[in-house]
């Protein structure tokens, strides 16, 4: 099949009970690859984040999406083994990684598992090919099978998981709380109070893709909400959830002063609130805490300190 210079496709894997989606490339010229940024693949927790990102690059996926289940790895299935083989030589090369089953020593291993796999355009006699394997043709197999699952599972520790925020929707969402929102072209801007603006950054590349208070200060959030108490004991929030959160009073907003001017702005959770900050004070710092409460579908809001 001829595929356009564009040609894209979502890909899912299943490690680990975990579901992962990346984005597969095929160009006129040149090897099939995997997107990647500064070597580290590109990655999703849902079809639909990966679906937007390509959209703001006026991209677009095939309509079906592939998922390979590496957690059932049985090579008793040749096509399927086959898929997984390929894909993973592909991930492996999109970064630059090696792969055992690249090696010449596993080439005679491979085209068997071709051979197995029955393809129509091969296997022309009508009768189905089922391949034997001896005890040093079984040993490769396991060799693949485990350095397949390190490739997987290496690129996906080190990968970019990557989103666009939805402007339209945390738009939509807060205005219906009264909460004033500015967007001006990759930048929305939440105004929670007269001195307190949170903003959403939608940039081209995704590891720049954030959530601060201020661009000049520290703190800053890429991808989800993690909020821990001091034994540890945490939540993890997606920033719909993380919005909902806000809305509903449970995010307590920490001011930090040093010597009477505010340096950072950083959200905490009601519930998952670390008191040993108020430990690391030193002379001259400040910490003061906000509470912000939003009703629905009203433009007032009320605050208490």
């Amino acid at each position: 099949m001829k595929v356009s210079e564009n040609f894209c496709e979502i890909v899912g894997f299943v490690l680990e009970s975990e579901k992962y989606f990346l984005i597969w490339c095929s160009p006129d010229e040149g090897d099939d690859y995997f997107e990647n940024y500064s070597s580290r693949v590109v990655a999703f927790r849902d079809k639909k984040s990966a679906d937007d990102y390509l959209r703001s690059k006026n991209r677009k996926a095939d309509k079906c999406t592939t998922v390979f289940d590496f957690d059932a790895l049985d090579f008793s299935d040749c096509s399927d083994f086959l898929d997984k083989w390929n894909i993973i030589d592909d991930l492996a090369k999109s970064v630059s990684r090696d792969f055992i089953g690249n090696g010449d020593d596993f080439t005679p291993l491979y085209s068997k598992f071709v051979r197995g796999s029955n393809l129509p355009a091969l296997n022309t006699s009508g009768k189905i090919y089922t391949p034997a394997f001896d005890a040093e043709e079984l040993e490769q197999i396991e060799s693949v099978k485990r350095d397949m699952l390190n490739v997987l599972k290496s690129m996906l520790s080190n990968a970019v998981f990557a989103f666009h925020y939805d402007f339209a929707l945390i738009k939509d969402f807060l205005s219906e709380y009264g909460v004033k929102v500015e967007v001006e072209e990759n930048v929305l801007s939440a105004f929670l109070a007269d001195d307190i603006c949170i903003r959403f950054y939608n940039a081209e590349d995704p590891i720049d893709v954030r959530c601060a208070f201020c661009s000049d200060w520290d703190w800053h959030c890429h991808g989800d909400f993690y909020f821990f108490d001091e034994n540890g004991v945490g939540i993890q929030l997606g920033y719909l959830d993380f919005l909902e959160e806000l809305v509903a009073g449970n995010i307590l907003i920490c001011l930090e002063y040093r010597n009477g001017k505010l340096c950072e702005i950083r959200p905490a959770h009601i519930k998952y609130f670390d008191k040993s900050d108020f430990e690391y004070l030193e002379n001259g710092e400040e910490l003061r805490i906000r509470r912000l409460k939003f009703k629905k579908r009203r433009t007032e809001k009320t605050e208490t300190e």
